[in-house]
C-alpha cells in the first residue's frame, strides 16, 4: 500500500464516527480506493480534494497531471517494464527502463 492508503489507514484509527477526512494526495485510483475503504470502516467520510475541486469550477491541473502520471508508470509496471528490479534500487534505475522502454516503443513505431 502506497503513502496515502497508510495514512488515511492511521488517521482511521483516531476519527470519530461522522467524522470528514479530506484526501489532497494524488495517487492511482487503487490507492485512494484502500484510503476511501479505511476511512470509511471507522464510519467516517473520506472527500476526495480533486473532485471537489473540480465542482468548484476549477481544473485540478497539478493533481490531475501528477495522477496521470502515475497511472501510466502504474500500467508501465503492469507490462513488466520494472521488472527484476528490486524495492531497494535507486529511482535512476527505474528512469533507465522507462527510457529504454521508450526507445523500444520508438523503434517499433518508426517500423
Amino acid at each position: 500500500m502506497f503513502a496515502s492508503g497508510l495514512l488515511a489507514q492511521e488517521a482511521a484509527k483516531h476519527m470519530r464516527k461522522g467524522a470528514f477526512f479530506l484526501d489532497l494526495n494524488s495517487a492511482s485510483p487503487a490507492t485512494k480506493q484502500q484510503a476511501a475503504t479505511a476511512v470509511d470502516a471507522a464510519g467516517a467520510h473520506c472527500v476526495e480534494a480533486v473532485n471537489t475541486v473540480r465542482e468548484a469550477g476549477f481544473a485540478p491541473c497539478m493533481a490531475e497531471a501528477s495522477a496521470d502520471k502515475q497511472q501510466w508508470v502504474a500500467q508501465r509496471a503492469r507490462a513488466g517494464v520494472f521488472n527484476g528490479i528490486g524495492k531497494e534500487a535507486r529511482w535512476q534505475d527505474y528512469a533507465d527502463r522507462l527510457l529504454d522502454d521508450r526507445r523500444r516503443s520508438d523503434k517499433n513505431d518508426a517500423s
